[in-house]
Protein backbone atom coordinates (compact mmCIF):
# COMPACT_ATOMS: atom_id res chain seq x y z
CA UNK A 1 0.00 0.00 0.00
CA UNK A 2 1.10 3.23 -1.07
CA UNK A 3 0.42 6.76 1.30
CA UNK A 4 0.13 9.36 -1.50
CA UNK A 5 1.80 12.64 0.18
CA UNK A 6 -0.60 15.70 0.36
CA UNK A 7 1.26 18.71 -1.68
CA UNK A 8 1.19 21.94 -1.57
CA UNK A 9 3.20 23.98 -3.49
CA UNK A 10 4.52 27.58 -1.91
CA UNK A 11 3.91 30.22 -4.22
CA UNK A 12 6.62 33.12 -4.51
CA UNK A 13 4.58 35.73 -5.27
CA UNK A 14 2.85 35.11 -1.96
CA UNK A 15 3.79 36.52 1.33
CA UNK A 16 1.03 34.74 3.01
CA UNK A 17 2.48 31.47 1.18
CA UNK A 18 6.37 31.81 2.13
CA UNK A 19 8.25 34.36 0.16
CA UNK A 20 11.46 34.44 0.73
CA UNK A 21 12.33 37.49 2.14
CA UNK A 22 15.80 38.58 3.44
CA UNK A 23 17.20 37.31 6.76
CA UNK A 24 16.32 38.70 9.50
CA UNK A 25 19.72 37.26 11.15
CA UNK A 26 21.68 38.56 8.14
CA UNK A 27 23.29 42.17 10.00
CA UNK A 28 25.33 43.00 6.52
CA UNK A 29 28.36 43.63 8.21
CA UNK A 30 31.84 41.27 8.79
CA UNK A 31 31.47 38.31 10.49
CA UNK A 32 34.52 37.76 11.80
CA UNK A 33 37.95 39.91 12.92
CA UNK A 34 40.51 39.35 10.52
CA UNK A 35 42.92 39.86 13.16
CA UNK A 36 42.34 36.76 15.06
CA UNK A 37 40.88 34.60 11.95
CA UNK A 38 42.70 31.03 12.49
CA UNK A 39 45.32 29.59 10.68
CA UNK A 40 43.64 26.38 8.70
CA UNK A 41 46.94 23.74 8.47
CA UNK A 42 45.59 20.39 7.22
CA UNK A 43 45.29 17.85 9.79
CA UNK A 44 45.34 19.96 12.43
CA UNK A 45 42.18 21.84 14.58
CA UNK A 46 42.26 25.01 14.22
CA UNK A 47 39.46 25.89 16.55
CA UNK A 48 40.18 24.98 20.39
CA UNK A 49 37.04 25.62 22.65
CA UNK A 50 38.34 25.96 26.28
CA UNK A 51 36.47 25.42 29.17
CA UNK A 52 33.17 26.71 29.75
CA UNK A 53 32.43 26.84 25.81
CA UNK A 54 34.38 29.71 25.17
CA UNK A 55 33.21 29.32 21.60
CA UNK A 56 34.32 30.85 18.26
CA UNK A 57 32.22 34.09 18.89
CA UNK A 58 34.03 34.70 22.08
CA UNK A 59 37.59 33.36 20.86
CA UNK A 60 37.10 35.14 17.44
CA UNK A 61 34.51 38.17 17.66
CA UNK A 62 32.81 36.29 15.37
CA UNK A 63 29.27 37.60 14.55
CA UNK A 64 27.43 35.59 11.69
CA UNK A 65 24.88 36.67 9.27
CA UNK A 66 23.24 33.81 10.04
CA UNK A 67 21.37 31.33 12.44
CA UNK A 68 24.05 28.60 13.19
CA UNK A 69 21.61 26.38 15.09
CA UNK A 70 21.91 23.33 12.56
CA UNK A 71 24.18 21.60 10.25
CA UNK A 72 24.69 23.32 6.93
CA UNK A 73 23.81 21.54 3.75
CA UNK A 74 24.92 22.44 0.20
CA UNK A 75 22.69 22.48 -3.02
CA UNK A 76 24.22 21.46 -6.74
CA UNK A 77 25.28 25.30 -6.64
CA UNK A 78 27.32 25.28 -3.52
CA UNK A 79 24.44 27.53 -1.89
CA UNK A 80 24.26 26.92 2.03
CA UNK A 81 20.80 26.15 3.65
CA UNK A 82 20.40 26.03 7.01
CA UNK A 83 17.51 25.46 9.18
CA UNK A 84 16.98 28.39 12.09
CA UNK A 85 14.76 25.83 14.09
CA UNK A 86 15.68 27.20 17.65
CA UNK A 87 16.70 30.36 19.24
CA UNK A 88 14.90 32.31 17.11
CA UNK A 89 13.14 35.43 16.57
CA UNK A 90 10.16 36.10 18.65
CA UNK A 91 7.25 38.20 16.43
CA UNK A 92 5.06 37.94 19.75
CA UNK A 93 2.55 35.90 18.03
CA UNK A 94 3.10 32.92 19.93
CA UNK A 95 5.02 30.58 17.47
CA UNK A 96 8.90 29.88 17.08
CA UNK A 97 9.17 31.87 14.23
CA UNK A 98 11.67 29.69 12.82
CA UNK A 99 13.56 29.86 9.45
CA UNK A 100 14.52 28.31 6.59
CA UNK A 101 18.32 29.94 5.77
CA UNK A 102 19.94 30.06 2.06
CA UNK A 103 22.78 32.27 1.47
CA UNK A 104 21.93 33.98 -2.23
CA UNK A 105 24.24 34.48 -5.68
CA UNK A 106 24.16 37.84 -4.62
CA UNK A 107 26.08 37.18 -1.26
CA UNK A 108 22.71 38.00 0.67
CA UNK A 109 21.37 35.52 3.15
CA UNK A 110 17.36 34.95 2.58
CA UNK A 111 14.62 33.13 4.37
CA UNK A 112 11.55 31.31 4.72
CA UNK A 113 9.25 31.60 8.04
CA UNK A 114 8.58 28.16 8.87
CA UNK A 115 5.38 29.17 10.16
CA UNK A 116 4.02 30.29 6.44
CA UNK A 117 5.55 27.66 4.79
CA UNK A 118 3.63 25.16 6.48
CA UNK A 119 0.48 27.38 7.86
CA UNK A 120 -1.50 26.61 4.43
CA UNK A 121 -1.28 22.76 4.72
CA UNK A 122 -1.89 22.87 8.41
CA UNK A 123 -4.86 24.95 8.70
CA UNK A 124 -5.63 24.19 12.43
CA UNK A 125 -2.34 23.81 13.41
CA UNK A 126 -1.64 26.42 16.94
CA UNK A 127 1.86 27.18 15.73
CA UNK A 128 4.18 25.24 17.55
CA UNK A 129 7.05 22.47 16.80
CA UNK A 130 9.46 20.84 18.51
CA UNK A 131 12.95 21.99 18.82
CA UNK A 132 15.69 21.88 20.80
CA UNK A 133 17.27 18.66 21.70
CA UNK A 134 13.77 17.14 21.82
CA UNK A 135 13.83 17.32 17.97
CA UNK A 136 14.71 14.12 16.35
CA UNK A 137 16.09 15.76 12.50
CA UNK A 138 16.55 19.85 12.60
CA UNK A 139 18.58 19.51 9.28
CA UNK A 140 18.31 20.15 5.77
CA UNK A 141 19.97 17.67 3.64
CA UNK A 142 20.96 17.66 -0.21
CA UNK A 143 20.28 15.22 -2.52
CA UNK A 144 22.95 14.51 -5.37
CA UNK A 145 20.54 15.82 -7.68
CA UNK A 146 20.81 19.22 -5.60
CA UNK A 147 17.08 19.33 -4.17
CA UNK A 148 17.03 20.40 -0.39
CA UNK A 149 15.12 18.48 2.37
CA UNK A 150 14.19 19.43 5.35
CA UNK A 151 11.64 17.45 8.18
CA UNK A 152 9.12 19.30 11.38
CA UNK A 153 7.17 18.02 13.71
CA UNK A 154 4.42 19.75 14.20
CA UNK A 155 2.66 19.97 17.75
CA UNK A 156 -0.90 19.51 18.34
CA UNK A 157 -3.40 20.99 18.00
CA UNK A 158 -3.71 20.31 14.39
CA UNK A 159 -0.02 19.48 13.96
CA UNK A 160 1.78 16.34 12.11
CA UNK A 161 4.76 15.64 10.42
CA UNK A 162 5.49 17.16 7.45
CA UNK A 163 8.61 17.19 4.98
CA UNK A 164 9.61 20.20 2.74
CA UNK A 165 11.62 20.33 -0.45
CA UNK A 166 13.28 22.84 -2.30
CA UNK A 167 13.64 21.14 -6.11
CA UNK A 168 17.15 22.52 -7.44
CA UNK A 169 17.14 26.46 -8.95
CA UNK A 170 13.66 26.70 -7.32
CA UNK A 171 12.24 29.60 -4.92
CA UNK A 172 8.93 27.74 -4.26
CA UNK A 173 8.88 25.07 -1.38
CA UNK A 174 6.96 21.72 -1.26
CA UNK A 175 5.37 21.24 1.30
CA UNK A 176 4.40 17.16 2.05
CA UNK A 177 2.20 15.58 5.10
CA UNK A 178 4.22 12.55 6.07
CA UNK A 179 1.79 9.82 7.97
CA UNK A 180 5.00 8.95 10.24
CA UNK A 181 4.54 8.64 14.54
CA UNK A 182 7.62 8.08 15.62
CA UNK A 183 11.32 9.77 15.91
CA UNK A 184 13.13 9.97 12.50
CA UNK A 185 15.43 11.55 10.65
CA UNK A 186 16.92 11.41 7.23
CA UNK A 187 19.11 9.92 6.03
CA UNK A 188 21.28 10.78 1.75
CA UNK A 189 20.23 7.66 -0.60
CA UNK A 190 22.85 8.86 -3.02
CA UNK A 191 22.37 8.71 -7.26
CA UNK A 192 20.03 11.57 -7.61
CA UNK A 193 17.17 9.39 -5.16
CA UNK A 194 15.40 11.33 -3.08
CA UNK A 195 16.49 10.56 1.18
CA UNK A 196 15.61 8.25 2.85
CA UNK A 197 13.68 8.31 6.19
CA UNK A 198 15.02 6.22 9.48
CA UNK A 199 12.58 5.57 11.90
CA UNK A 200 12.63 4.52 15.11
CA UNK A 201 9.06 3.15 16.79
CA UNK A 202 8.56 1.70 20.20
CA UNK A 203 12.22 0.38 19.74
CA UNK A 204 11.92 -1.00 16.09
CA UNK A 205 14.15 0.61 13.48
CA UNK A 206 12.11 1.64 10.26
CA UNK A 207 13.55 2.14 6.94
CA UNK A 208 11.07 4.39 4.91
CA UNK A 209 12.13 4.73 1.02
CA UNK A 210 11.36 8.10 -0.50
CA UNK A 211 9.53 8.19 -4.32
CA UNK A 212 10.30 10.64 -6.34
CA UNK A 213 7.87 10.90 -9.56
CA UNK A 214 8.73 13.03 -12.80
CA UNK A 215 5.69 15.45 -12.07
CA UNK A 216 7.10 16.35 -8.64
CA UNK A 217 4.83 14.39 -6.42
CA UNK A 218 6.24 12.23 -3.69
CA UNK A 219 5.20 8.92 -2.40
CA UNK A 220 6.35 6.87 0.64
CA UNK A 221 5.65 3.09 0.66
CA UNK A 222 4.83 0.78 4.04
CA UNK A 223 8.24 0.97 6.14
CA UNK A 224 10.55 -1.96 5.66
CA UNK A 225 11.23 -3.45 9.30
CA UNK A 226 14.81 -3.61 9.58
CA UNK A 227 15.19 -5.09 13.49
CA UNK A 228 13.09 -6.24 16.45
CA UNK A 229 12.12 -4.79 19.14
CA UNK A 230 15.31 -3.39 21.23
CA UNK A 231 17.07 -0.95 19.37
CA UNK A 232 17.72 2.33 18.72
CA UNK A 233 19.34 4.91 16.94
CA UNK A 234 22.11 7.20 17.62
CA UNK A 235 19.58 10.12 18.78
CA UNK A 236 19.66 13.86 18.51
CA UNK A 237 21.24 15.00 21.69
CA UNK A 238 23.97 12.46 21.16
CA UNK A 239 24.95 14.13 17.68
CA UNK A 240 22.59 12.78 15.40
CA UNK A 241 25.65 11.44 13.11
CA UNK A 242 24.71 9.24 9.89
CA UNK A 243 22.60 6.08 10.59
CA UNK A 244 22.78 5.15 7.07
CA UNK A 245 24.74 4.13 3.82
CA UNK A 246 23.60 3.18 0.77
CA UNK A 247 26.15 1.06 -1.57
CA UNK A 248 24.14 0.44 -4.89
CA UNK A 249 21.18 -1.56 -4.10
CA UNK A 250 21.74 -2.25 -0.10
CA UNK A 251 21.32 0.05 2.76
CA UNK A 252 23.37 -0.12 5.56
CA UNK A 253 22.04 0.86 9.70
CA UNK A 254 24.09 0.79 12.55
CA UNK A 255 21.96 0.66 15.19
CA UNK A 256 22.47 0.18 18.88
CA UNK A 257 20.60 -2.48 21.53
CA UNK A 258 18.82 -1.56 24.95
CA UNK A 259 19.57 -4.60 26.20
CA UNK A 260 23.56 -5.99 26.90
CA UNK A 261 24.51 -8.48 24.89
CA UNK A 262 25.36 -11.63 26.59
CA UNK A 263 28.90 -13.56 26.72
CA UNK A 264 29.62 -16.95 26.22
CA UNK A 265 29.04 -17.82 29.92
CA UNK A 266 25.36 -16.15 29.89
CA UNK A 267 26.93 -13.22 31.82
CA UNK A 268 25.65 -10.09 30.54
CA UNK A 269 28.71 -8.31 28.35
CA UNK A 270 29.75 -4.91 29.71
CA UNK A 271 28.89 -1.69 27.28
CA UNK A 272 26.22 -0.77 24.37
CA UNK A 273 26.28 -3.44 21.92
CA UNK A 274 26.56 -1.86 18.81
CA UNK A 275 24.86 -3.94 15.53
CA UNK A 276 24.91 -3.54 11.52
CA UNK A 277 22.05 -4.98 9.33
CA UNK A 278 21.11 -4.31 5.86
CA UNK A 279 18.28 -4.10 3.47
CA UNK A 280 18.50 -5.25 -0.22
CA UNK A 281 16.18 -2.64 -2.20
CA UNK A 282 16.38 -5.18 -5.08
CA UNK A 283 15.14 -8.85 -3.30
CA UNK A 284 13.49 -6.87 -0.48
CA UNK A 285 15.36 -9.00 1.78
CA UNK A 286 16.81 -7.52 5.38
CA UNK A 287 19.69 -9.29 7.10
CA UNK A 288 19.91 -10.15 10.57
CA UNK A 289 21.65 -7.67 12.98
CA UNK A 290 25.30 -8.64 13.04
CA UNK A 291 26.98 -7.65 16.48
CA UNK A 292 30.56 -5.55 15.88
CA UNK A 293 31.59 -3.77 18.65
CA UNK A 294 30.44 -2.23 22.21
CA UNK A 295 30.33 2.26 23.35
CA UNK A 296 31.86 2.29 26.37
CA UNK A 297 30.23 4.99 28.84
CA UNK A 298 32.48 6.17 31.87
CA UNK A 299 29.95 5.85 34.72
CA UNK A 300 28.04 2.84 33.82
CA UNK A 301 28.28 -1.02 32.41
CA UNK A 302 24.75 -0.83 31.25
CA UNK A 303 23.41 0.14 27.52
CA UNK A 304 23.39 3.86 27.18
CA UNK A 305 21.69 6.05 24.57
CA UNK A 306 24.54 8.19 23.79
CA UNK A 307 26.79 5.57 22.88
CA UNK A 308 25.23 4.66 19.53
CA UNK A 309 27.42 4.81 16.51
CA UNK A 310 27.52 6.62 12.76
CA UNK A 311 27.88 4.77 9.42
CA UNK A 312 30.06 5.86 6.15
CA UNK A 313 30.91 4.36 3.02
CA UNK A 314 34.61 4.95 1.70
CA UNK A 315 35.50 5.92 -2.12
CA UNK A 316 35.52 1.42 -2.46
CA UNK A 317 31.96 0.73 -1.08
CA UNK A 318 33.50 -0.26 2.30
CA UNK A 319 32.10 0.43 5.44
CA UNK A 320 33.11 2.30 8.24
CA UNK A 321 31.66 2.70 11.98
CA UNK A 322 32.57 4.61 14.45
CA UNK A 323 30.98 3.43 17.71
CA UNK A 324 30.05 6.42 20.43
CA UNK A 325 31.02 6.92 23.37
CA UNK A 326 29.47 9.33 26.72
CA UNK A 327 32.96 10.63 28.12
CA UNK A 328 34.91 7.18 27.15
CA UNK A 329 36.90 6.19 23.93
CA UNK A 330 35.60 6.08 20.54
CA UNK A 331 35.90 2.71 18.49
CA UNK A 332 36.49 2.74 14.75
CA UNK A 333 35.25 -0.92 12.73
CA UNK A 334 35.19 -1.39 9.12
CA UNK A 335 34.22 -3.78 6.69
CA UNK A 336 36.53 -5.88 5.26
CA UNK A 337 34.22 -7.58 2.41
CA UNK A 338 31.74 -5.80 -0.17
CA UNK A 339 28.95 -7.81 0.96
CA UNK A 340 29.36 -8.59 5.04
CA UNK A 341 26.99 -10.71 6.70
CA UNK A 342 28.49 -12.08 9.89
CA UNK A 343 31.10 -10.59 12.67
CA UNK A 344 33.95 -11.95 10.92
CA UNK A 345 33.40 -9.74 7.76
CA UNK A 346 34.19 -6.72 9.89
CA UNK A 347 37.80 -5.59 11.73
CA UNK A 348 38.51 -5.64 15.46
CA UNK A 349 37.32 -2.54 16.85
CA UNK A 350 40.06 -0.08 16.85
CA UNK A 351 40.40 2.23 19.79
CA UNK A 352 41.03 6.00 19.24
CA UNK A 353 43.34 7.57 22.52
CA UNK A 354 40.93 10.42 23.01
CA UNK A 355 37.98 10.39 25.58
CA UNK A 356 35.19 12.04 23.66
CA UNK A 357 31.95 12.35 23.38
CA UNK A 358 28.90 12.83 21.23
CA UNK A 359 29.94 11.65 17.55
CA UNK A 360 28.07 14.82 15.19
CA UNK A 361 29.27 14.35 11.87
CA UNK A 362 30.57 11.49 9.59
CA UNK A 363 32.11 11.37 6.26
CA UNK A 364 34.17 10.15 3.59
CA UNK A 365 35.87 12.53 1.77
CA UNK A 366 39.89 13.19 0.16
CA UNK A 367 40.63 9.15 1.23
CA UNK A 368 40.17 9.68 4.91
CA UNK A 369 37.25 8.78 7.07
CA UNK A 370 36.83 12.62 9.15
CA UNK A 371 34.44 12.55 11.97
CA UNK A 372 33.83 15.38 14.31
CA UNK A 373 33.38 15.45 17.91
CA UNK A 374 33.66 16.75 21.26
CA UNK A 375 36.59 15.50 23.38
CA UNK A 376 37.02 15.62 26.95
CA UNK A 377 40.70 15.20 27.71
CA UNK A 378 41.75 12.22 29.17
CA UNK A 379 39.70 12.30 31.91
CA UNK A 380 38.65 15.89 31.88
CA UNK A 381 39.30 19.57 31.14
CA UNK A 382 38.97 21.25 28.29
CA UNK A 383 36.27 20.65 25.53
CA UNK A 384 37.22 20.66 21.78
CA UNK A 385 35.80 20.98 18.53
CA UNK A 386 38.12 18.34 16.40
CA UNK A 387 38.55 16.13 13.70
CA UNK A 388 39.82 13.06 13.34
CA UNK A 389 41.09 11.72 9.92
Amino acid sequence: MLFRLCLAMIALGSAAFGQPVPSPYDHGGAEIDAAKAPVIIPGQTPIVHQKYYLGERELLDYNPRFMPTSRVAFDALNRPIIMAIAPDIDAGDGTRDGYLQMLGDDGQWRAWAIVDLLRPVFPEWGGKYVAGVRAYNTRVVCDSSGDAWAHVHLLPPGGGHALLRLPQGADEWQVHVIPLHAAHRLELAGDGRPPMILSEASGTVLLYELKLAEDGSVTIPEPVQLTPAGYFLNPAHSGAGPTAARVGDRTWVTCASNQPAVGEDGQPLPGTAQYVVSYDHATGEVSEPVLIGFGQNAYTEKPDAHNAGAIVADSDGRLHVVIGAHQHHFWHVRSKVAVPKTADDWTATRMWRWRLTLTTRCMWWGGTCREARRAMGLCSGPRRSTTRT
